[in-house]
């Protein structure tokens, strides 16, 4: 018998910016570093002492695995088999740049393929098989460690929960999580988790996951006989709308979709139609393409616009879904507004907003944001009193 403990390695500062990271080879952060030892120490406190340790190469899994482990680099096998998925382009873009396609990929792999230029899907269950069927066949017994990543370890688990492999892809997996399997006579048990709080203990919950609940404890307040239920999350510029989306859609598997794929194009950025509170986006086709279709009980598609081509881009399906979320500013356009079944606002104190939006950014962007784009919304705030008639007001 081997007990097998699979851990996701610790954060690191893309980790923390919210950037994709893939199998690029980023290190470990000093928060990354506490967590690592944190849940360390419960590992030990439990009695568990690991008589083999096996990691992904990329150093920030071989890290975490020789500070819970106590031992050497030159003691951990190493395994590509259980490296990150491979992004390809997508590699070092921020969450909130991620164009529509990724995140309708996460929000349901088996329907949507990966967009072109990452690692598929088919492989990474492969390559994550193959890791699982050698220690199938070599049992050693005792007991292991295995430090892998978010979406690898994802399909890990996957794989474990056999018909449930859904389950597995949807399960929020935050940095330092342990998840026990017993293999015994060939067959692994069902992934069991560990509790092991790895926060800093100075430091509160992540709010976008404080926010995410808020949101969900909602959701299931509203009448479940509409099908499906649409979330507008609105709100200002570097708020953090793509952020509570992406958590929701972590939590959840949600669908999100973004109001950032539908900015007007050239022959819509009129003085005039500028000068309208929200006009600064393309109201008239996110209706006719998605909200309509949708409440109608068809299919639907985004045709996200490229703001460098000036081109719409090709039509990607809607994932099917109880709950559909809309998040980016003029999602609560009076024109889409009775579309939605529940109105979310996101709000942020003017310093952080362009804190972050030059972090995110840069300092000549960020100007650009500050003389142009946010007096467009907040006319379209004032004018429409979105804020006052959202039912839920985050900050």
């Amino acid at each position: 018998m081997t007990t097998i403990y699979l851990m996701r390695h610790g954060e690191t500062d893309w980790n923390r910016q919210e950037r994709m990271q893939g199998q690029m080879d980023c290190p470990l952060n000093e928060n990354g570093r506490h967590q690592a030892a944190k849940a360390g120490k419960k590992l030990t406190d439990l009695g568990i002492r690991f008589d083999r340790v096996c990691s992904s190469p990329l150093c920030r899994a071989v890290e975490t695995a020789q500070i819970i482990s106590g031992r050497p680099e030159q003691e951990i096998i190493t395994d590509p088999d259980i490296m990150e998925m491979g992004f390809g382009p997508f590699e070092g873009v921020f969450f909130v740049d991620m164009p529509a396609e990724m995140f309708t990929f996460f929000s349901d792999p088996e329907r949507f393929p990966a967009p072109e230029g990452m690692e598929t899907i088919p492989h990474l269950k492969e390559r994550t098989g193959r890791f699982l069927d050698r220690l199938r066949t070599a049992d050693p017994g005792g007991t292991m460690l295995v430090v892998a990543h978010g979406v690898a370890l994802r399909v890990l688990l996957g794989h474990l929960m056999g018909p449930d492999w859904d389950r597995g892809w949807k399960m929020p997996l935050e940095n330092c999580c342990i998840y026990r399997v017993v293999l015994q006579d060939g067959a692994f048990s069902f992934p069991e988790k560990v509790e092991a709080d790895t926060r800093d203990p100075g430091k509160r919950v992540p709010l976008a996951a404080e926010n995410a609940q808020t949101v969900l404890e909602r959701i299931r307040r509203l009448d479940a006989a509409r099908h499906p239920l649409i979330v507008a999350i609105d709100g200002r510029c570097g708020a953090g709308k793509t952020t509570l989306a992406a958590e929701l859609a972590r939590e959840a598997g949600y669908p999100v979709i973004h109001m950032d794929d539908y900015f007007p194009r050239p022959s819509q950025r009129t003085a005039e139609r500028l000068a309208t509170p929200g006009g600064n986006v393309d109201h008239e086709r996110f209706l006719a393409e998605v909200l309509t279709p949708l409440r109608e009980g068809k299919p639907a598609c985004i045709r996200p616009y490229d703001c460098r081509t000036q081109q719409i881009g090709k039509p990607v399906a809607v994932p099917e879904s109880p709950v559909i979320i809309v998040e980016g500013s003029y999602s609560c356009h009076p024109e889409l507004w009775d579309n939605y079944d529940l109105h979310v606002f996101l709000d942020v104190d003017p310093r952080t907003q362009m804190e972050r939006i030059t972090e995110r950014n840069g300092e000549k962007k960020a100007e650009e944001f500050r003389e142009r784009w946010i007096p467009l919304e907040e006319l379209y705030f004032a004018a429409e009193g979105i804020a006052r008639r959202c039912e839920l007001y985050l900050k």
